[in-house]
């Protein structure tokens, strides 16, 4: 969509032929969070405008911009340019209403914008939510471990003890104690 926007407000100036306010455009636009590159293509390839001017004039080999130009259809890729990571977006320019003034040609795609989209942001919030998602599964097994440790202590250690307890006290010759265990389990038997 941001992808669209850039083309949207590069439109004007293309109907226009201000091929100055376009590189202007261009420059501008690549100055707003988010954004590693703006570069607009002919239908041969060839870089017309770029906030890098030194590729302004210069014929890219890229085939995914060739099959967009051929077939009219976006395409998105990841790749690393300029050092950063980016999601890419290529967008075919296509022949409207007032164009047949400068493009006599019956293609209907006239070129291709490229929108580099940086990922650090997205990367960042992954990895926050990565960080929160990992962090309360490790309360959550933290505080099972401590539930099981509380039911195992309640239920067989703290009976266990009792029983060695009366045991101690039989073994001193005390055979008047009772163990008021009831239930039909393990320790209730031995109890009895």
């Amino acid at each position: 969509a941001l992808a669209q926007v850039v083309l949207d407000s590069l439109e004007h100036d293309m109907l226009e032929a201000k091929t100055a306010h376009i590189q202007e455009a261009v420059e501008r636009i690549q100055k707003s969070p988010g954004l590693n590159e703006v570069v607009i293509f002919n239908r041969q390839a060839l870089i017309v405008a770029s906030a890098e001017k030194s590729e302004v004039g210069t014929i890219e080999t890229d085939t995914e911009i060739m099959k967009v130009i051929t077939t009219g259809i976006s395409s998105t890729r990841s790749e690393t340019k300029y050092g950063r990571d980016e999601l890419c977006v290529l967008l075919p320019v296509l022949k409207k209403e007032g164009c047949e003034g400068c493009h006599v040609s019956p293609e209907s795609v006239l070129g291709v914008i490229e929108v580099g989209l940086s990922t650090a942001p997205l990367k960042e919030q992954i990895r926050g939510q990565a960080l929160l998602i990992g962090g309360s599964i490790f309360l959550g097994l933290l505080s099972l471990t401590g539930l099981m440790a509380f039911v195992f202590k309640h239920t067989i250690t703290n009976r266990l003890s009792r029983l060695s307890q009366l045991t101690a006290q039989v073994a001193d010759g005390d055979y008047a104690v009772r163990m008021a265990e009831r239930g039909k389990d393990e320790i209730s038997t031995l109890s009895h």
